[in-house]
């Protein structure tokens, strides 16, 4: 009896990170964010500047994403937010990067794996290999990434003893390629 007691609390604790729901895929965000007329405002002043990265955080309510556009001569993004409220977007701000590295452009058609799935991948993935970390918070970044020459989603779950569990995906086969567990006060204790 124990043991389902333990099952559905870590079904539920799941279900509240991720608010029981889906999750809006990127592609439809990138329609939803190209139909704006503050977009197209914005692209047709800035039409060098190209899709860099999506980001989220699922966290038990309603998800927004970010979508940054990066301007290579100027080595700056701009960020765009797509809510149930509408589209907004930041000034022209600095690249969170390594400094000699620029940000490659993701090609929408390469796309295939969608975040839905991606996320039940990792969740059966940290299920069955960190059963013991549980998800409070979910960090998703969809990027190019340089090391594996893919474009990936990086998912980052913050767990209840203090981890990170980073998995990386393959954003066209959906395929993982790498995880990582590391505790916060490692990493705490490294920056200093």
């Amino acid at each position: 009896m124990a043991k389902k007691a333990d099952k559905s609390a870590s079904e539920t604790s799941s279900q509240k990170t991720r608010n029981s729901g889906r999750i809006a895929e990127v592609k439809e965000v990138l329609k939803k964010l190209e139909e704006s007329k503050d977009f197209k405002t914005w692209h047709g002043a800035n039409p060098k500047h190209y899709l860099a990265s999506a980001f989220t955080v699922i966290e038990g309510k309603p998800v927004e994403w970010q979508i940054c556009f990066y301007n290579k001569k100027s080595d700056r993004i701009t960020a765009f937010v797509i809510s149930e409220q509408g589209v907004s977007h930041s000034a022209e701000s600095e690249v969170f990067k390594e400094p000699d590295k620029k940000l490659e452009k993701l090609e929408e058609e390469k796309i295939k794996a969608g975040i839905n799935d991606v996320l039940k991948t990792t969740e059966k993935f940290q299920k069955e290999t960190y059963p013991v970390e549980k998800p409070v918070k979910i960090i998703v970044v969809l990027h190019k990434d340089q090391e594996l020459s893919n474009i990936i989603w990086n998912i980052t779950y913050l767990t209840q003893t203090f981890k990170t569990l980073t998995v990386k995906v393959d954003a066209e086969t959906g395929e993982i390629k790498e995880h990582t567990l590391n505790s916060l006060f490692s990493m705490v204790k490294d920056v200093k």
